[in-house]
Order: structure tokens, then sequence, then C-alpha cells
């Protein structure tokens, strides 16, 4: 255990050298928002409905039962900050590595080879996306329970004990319920029966065929230790394979269902849209392109984009040779070097299920798909030096000094690469820096943009994609939300309906054109694109929330509660969920509800001063005034200059009778503004309030006769005539106010009061 404590130590440092500064990192727009942060069946932690959610089916595009439960109990214990997933992910990352040692050095019993193998695996910059990013806690899961699969059937092949035989299966079927990347685990069992256990051999020479009995009659009573390759029993191919049947069985039921899941989260793509021509020829190339970043990890990214029929013919052709050279190569050595054999399929093999021949998602490749195949390689790449140096102590030195060269190398290369992952800006400008015309970064970029307020900016890298995919609906969809929010409702249309053109089940194209219809007061036509929305993705938080605040402007406040509520309980951290579902309240009167959730939004968003002001509207409401002006004098120290606040300030003072203040700030906005209308209402109210009926209905009169469609004007009319005890006028007044504005729903409630 000794000559095995000081290599693990030394694994484990290096491993945390290069990751430890994920520790600060934040969460990315990649995934981890929907599937973490804004996820509360992870940010609630385990409890009986989240661990029911975790093994329900079709919850996300994947069914990954212990991930989720993994993370779920990070944020149990811990809490729900990026900090504690991070870590977790490099806590197995660094268990991996560990494992990674302790199997090879269980198959060869070599300490340097097993150490140099393990250390490639660690640090090597292929490997940082599967622990910088949270999302990933799948690769770094079912790896674990992958090599812990490895390390059963070992001691199976060793001792031919049937319980290490069930104990891999069990490990085998927990790493498959974590991801489903293994699902070729039976085949790469029988590679390693062939090496390194020696239980078979595909074929023999002559020479072993008249030595087969000789050499079967030599070993038959050899009991087997760590460090020996010799098998307890030669076995044929047949009895190798049938005994990999219950594996077999696991792999199929897991890839039916993982392709299912796909297929229902809309992850698997068409062959309209990935030709199969376009398939295999991107999967020759890819082979070929992960063993150059292997090399040489100089322009590595997040994401890929999808070459589809835009062939790469000089990686198809390089990868056609190397595919076709080193494949010929292992096989006609598979007895002589069978290191090569069995490292060069386990790398092509493991690689089956993501060589994109069932495309998943857009990407031409990831970097976290190589995180268990490229073991291979490096075992390859490893026993074969060792193979060429034996017996020559000078070559040793020198490949072993090479070797951790190389090491070195690659662990800062890695630790650089960590860095990229600190935050969306990093990651995605990263991506850009690689390949300038990369579409989603273009437009994961503009998000972080947008949601910064930064909206030129968004335009610039939305504009950038379209050039780049013309068709590339998201991007055409979110600029019509920058024109929408610049005022430019025609721009707006034009490049929502362009989006819905080119993918008609966009939601959130419909969800943009229902925001932009709304604002444009069609309120039907904008109900029946939220709809079309919430139809395609029904866990739309966004489209619940428009949705839901439309409702109430409908009148359907029970309806318009129960999506605002679905909407916050997806997307807790959704401070305009929150505003809306404190508007529903606020309208059924429970003031007490809407001023937690007013609470809450102005929480999560400090500087919005609409929700500040709506906060203000429910203290006015309980008149709690005091309670309001606090708020209110919070909005003058974030924008002093708002024009609003005055106003909110006057009918504070109105509602409590603070006459003084009242006139005070009158007389500021008359001698700033002059007599304007929204100054004249106010003079009109606060001479209701001082019961100057007369005056306050002959400053309206006056301002209907400027303005005479204007249906705010005829309801404050009428709340004036109501409030001096003439209902009559006052019904005429809130019926020409739902004259003008049939959706008047403040007219249309005063109206009832009379009836």
């Amino acid at each position: 255990m000794r000559s095995r404590f000081f290599p693990i130590l030394l694994l484990v440092s290096m491993v945390i050298a290069v990751f430890y500064q994920v520790y600060s990192f934040d969460f990315v727009r990649f995934d981890d928002y929907g599937f973490i942060l804004e996820n509360p069946h992870v940010t609630t932690g385990i409890n009986a409905e989240n661990f029911s959610w975790a093994f329900e089916f079709g919850t996300t595009e994947n069914w990954h039962p212990l991930t989720w439960l993994s993370l779920q109990l990070d944020a149990e214990l811990f809490g729900p900050s990026s900090k504690t997933f991070h870590l977790s992910n490099l806590s197995f990352h660094v268990l991996n590595t560990i494992l990674l040692f302790l199997w090879l050095y269980q198959i060869s019993g070599s300490t340097f080879k097993s150490f140099l193998v393990a250390a490639l695996f660690g640090i090597h910059p292929l490997h940082v996306e599967s622990v910088a990013w949270v999302s990933e806690r799948k690769d770094t899961l079912s790896t674990l329970f992958g090599i812990v699969t490895l390390i059963c059937y070992t001691k199976y092949a060793q001792t031919e004990t049937k319980k290490w035989f069930y104990y891999s299966l069990v490990a085998y079927s927990t790493s498959l319920l974590c991801k489903q990347m293994l699902v070729t685990m039976p085949f790469l069992l029988i590679l390693l029966d062939h090496w390194p256990y020696k239980r078979f051999q595909f074929s023999q020479d002559i020479s072993e065929k008249n030595n087969k009995k000789k050499t079967r009659a030599k070993h038959a009573n050899v009991s087997r230790s760590v460090n020996q390759d010799l098998p307890v029993s030669i076995k044929t191919f047949r009895q190798i394979a049938t005994e990999k049947i219950p594996f077999l069985i696991l792999t199929i039921i897991f890839s039916a269902t993982t392709f299912i899941a796909q297929s229902s989260g809309g992850a698997v793509r068409s062959f309209e849209k990935f030709t199969m021509l376009a398939r295999i020829l991107n999967a020759i190339s890819v082979y070929t392109l992960y063993l150059i970043n292997m090399v040489w990890p100089s322009h590595l990214s997040f994401y890929y984009p999808h070459p589809k029929d835009n062939y790469q013919v000089d990686y198809i052709l390089l990868g056609l040779i190397v595919l076709i050279t080193v494949s010929l190569f292992a096989w006609s050595r598979r007895n002589q070097l069978p290191y090569i054999f069995t490292g060069w399929f386990w790398y092509l093999g493991t690689l089956v299920p993501v060589i994109g021949i069932i495309q998943v998602g857009q990407q031409q490749m990831a970097d976290r798909y190589t995180y268990f195949p490229i073991i291979g390689v490096f075992i390859a790449i490893v026993w074969l030096g060792d193979h060429f140096t034996k017996g020559n102590s000078t070559a040793q030195k020198i490949i072993g000094f090479l070797s951790l060269l190389v090491i070195g190398v690659f662990g800062f290369v890695a630790h650089q690469q960590v860095g990229y992952w600190e935050n969306s800006y990093t990651l995605f400008q990263r991506a850009l820096y690689v390949d300038e015309n990369n579409v989603v970064a273009h437009n994961n970029l503009a998000a972080e943009y947008l949601e910064a307020n930064e909206a030129e900016k968004a335009k610039q890298h939305y504009q950038k994609a379209i050039e780049v995919a013309p068709n590339n609906s998201t991007a055409l969809s979110n600029l019509s939300v920058i024109y929408a929010q610049q005022g430019n409702r025609q721009k707006a249309i034009e490049y929502v309906n362009l989006a819905l053109h080119y993918e008609p089940q966009n939601a959130m194209a419909h969800n943009n054109l229902g925001n932009i219809l709304r604002m444009a007061g069609k309120s039907e036509d904008a109900i029946y694109h939220y709809q079309e929305a919430l139809n395609t993705k029904p866990n739309y938080p966004e489209a619940l929330s428009n949705y839901g605040s439309l409702l109430i402007a409908k009148g359907d406040l029970v309806e318009s509660e129960k999506l605002l509520r679905k909407s916050i309980l997806i997307k807790p951290k959704y401070g305009k969920a929150h505003k809306n579902l404190g508007d529903a309240l606020m309208k059924l009167n429970r003031l007490d509800e809407a001023i937690k959730h007013y609470k809450k939004a102005v929480e999560l968003n400090p500087v919005n001063l609409q929700f500040r002001f709506n906060l203000s509207t429910a203290y006015e409401k309980l008149s709690q005034y005091d309670q309001a002006l606090v708020i209110l004098k919070e909005c003058e120290k974030i924008e002093p200059k708002n024009k609003i606040i005055p106003y909110r300030l006057l009918n504070i003072y109105i509602q409590s009778e603070n006459w003084k203040s009242a006139n005070q700030i009158l007389e500021k906005l008359t001698k700033k503004e002059g007599l304007t209308p929204a100054v004249q209402i106010f003079k009109a109210r606060l001479a209701t309030k001082q019961k100057k009926f007369d005056e306050a209905i002959d400053i309206l009169n006056q301002l209907i006769k400027k303005k005479s469609t204007s249906f705010e004007l005829y309801n404050e009319l009428g709340e004036t005539l109501l409030e001096k005890g003439d209902k009559v006028n006052a019904k005429t007044a809130f019926e020409k106010a739902i004259q003008f504005n049939p959706d008047y729903e403040k007219a249309k409630t005063n109206l009832k009061s009379i009836k």
C-alpha cells in the first residue's frame, strides 16, 4: 500500500492544482440555469416530491435519476450556491483519478504506468468541460461507477468468484442511472478479456496452436495474484460473449430509455436536418479531431457547430486514413501488442453512442464526450512506450522525463482552460475567439448582455448570429425583443415572424410575439401566441408569467394566479413573475400576500422601480402610508430624476391627507412642467379629497373637452362624481370610459359597484 500512497497523493495534488479555481466560479448560461439554478426540484434539496421527480421519465431530454439525486443532496447539505456544486464535481473527478490509478495497478502491478495514465486523465485539458461545467455532473458520476465496474470485473476475471461478477453488474447499472454513456461496456469487457485478463485470444498463430495444449497444461493450476496477467482458465470467444449477456440486457434497456427520452425532449435530430451521409462523414472526421485535440489542445470550446452538409474534406480523408491504418495495425498485432488493440478499440467503441450517427443536439462534437473513451488511447500510448524501452534504463529515463514534461504542459494548458469557465462572459467570449462564427456563443453572450440591460451589445451579437445563420430562429426572436423595447414595433414583428417562419414551434418566438401584440393592444392575438408557446413548452416560466399577467387585465384572476404560481415554482428567482403574482393577489384583495411577492421581486431586482412602485401601492391600499413613503424615498435614491416618483409621492400625501406636502409638490410640478394634464388630474384629486367636488369636476370636464376620447379621464370623472354621491352621472362617465376602451377593467369594476 505504501508504494501506492505517494503516487495517489501526487495525483490528488496535481488535479486540485489544476481545478481548484472552480470553487469561485458561477453557473453558466449553458444548461446550468435550467438544469440547476432555476430548477426548484434541485435547489430545494431532497424531499419526497423531489426524489420521486428524479426518477420520472421525460422530465428532461435525458433520464439520469442518480445525477439528479446527487445535485439535490448538494443543495440539501450546503445550499444552492454554485460553489457547492463545483466542489462536488471536482471531488468526483479526484476520486475518478484515484480509482483509475488503482484499477490500472490492479491489472498491471506497475506503479509508474498506472500513474502516467491516471495523471493524463486527471489533468488533460479535454476533461475540463466535464469538471468545470456543473451540468456535466453526469460525466463524473457515470465514470466513477464505470471504473468501479472495471475493478469488480477484474476481481472476477482474476478469481472467477461469482460475487464479483454480480458486483460489477450492480456498478454498471448504477453508472447507467447517472448517464447512459457507457452502454458499450459489454464490448469493452470483451476487449479486456483479451487483454489484460488474457481469458481468450481472438486467433492464434500456427506456432501458438501447436503449443496450445502445453500452454493450458502449464497454467491449469496457477492461482492468479494481483501482479499476474495470467487467467485462471482460458475460454472460447463464445463463452466470453455469452457471459456478457446480463450486461448486454442492461445496455439494450438503457439505450432504448435514452433514445425515447431524447426523442420526446426534441433533442434527437431528424434526417432532414442531418442527412445520414453528413452524420457518417462527420463521425469519421470527429474521431480524428478528438485525437488532434488530445495531442494539441489549443482551440477547445464549449460548443463546436455542426458542419452539416459542409463536408470538411481534409479531416474526413485524414480520419479515414487514421481509422483504417490504426485499426488494421491494432488487429494485426492483437496478440503481439494487445494493449494497442484493446486501447484503440476502447476509444472507438466507447465513443459510438456520442459520435453523431444518432444526432443529439446541434453540436459537431464535445470535449466531455472524451472523458471516458480517451483512457483507452492513454493506456495504448503508455504501454507501447514501456514496450519499446523495456530493458533500456537510459531510454526509460528519457521517456519518463518526457512523460512528466508532457503532463506538466497539459496541466498548465488545462489550468488556463478551466479559467474560461469562470462565468458566462468568459466562456462565450473564449468560444468566439476560437470561432468567430459560433452562432450559439453569439446567442448566449447576447442573452447575457440583454439581461444586463446592455441592449446595443446584445443586438450586435444577435445580428452577427443572423449573418452567419440567417434562419437562426433564436437570434431572430431575441432581436425582435430588443426592437420592441426600443419602440420599433414594426421591426420587432418582422423579426419574430421570420423566426416563426423558420421554426413554427419556437416557443420563445411565440412568447415574444405575444408580448409585442399585447403592447399593440391586441390581447386576444397575444393570448393565442402565449398558448402556442405553452403547447410547445408547458413549463416555460416566461410564457406562464406573461399569460398570467394578461389574464389579470382580462379579469380572470383565478387562472392568472394558477399560471403565475406555476411560473414561480419552475423559476423561483423570476422577479417579474413574483411582481405579476403580487398584482393578481392585490386585485383579489389579498394584500399581505401581494406584499410578500412584491418584496421578493424587489429583492431579486433591486433597481427595478416598477416593482418598488407596486410594493408602495400595496402599502397605500393598507393605509400604511409611512411604509409606502419609505419605498418611494428609496426609489428617489436609485433614480433621482425619475418623473413618476413626484406624482406617486403626491398621491400618498393626498391619500394620507397631508395637505401641506401635497400642495408643495403640486407647486413644484406646476412650476417645472406647467399645467399639464397630469398636474391638473392631481389637482382634481386633491380637490376631491378635500370635498371640493365642483372644483374637481370642473377641472376634469375641461380636460375632457381637450381630449374627448380619453377613457381614463372619464373614469376619473366617474370616481369623483361617485364620491360626491352623483351615481347617475357617475354611471354615464363609466359607460363612456368602457365605450372608448372595452377592456378597461377599472371602469368595469366601478360600474359594477353602482349596479
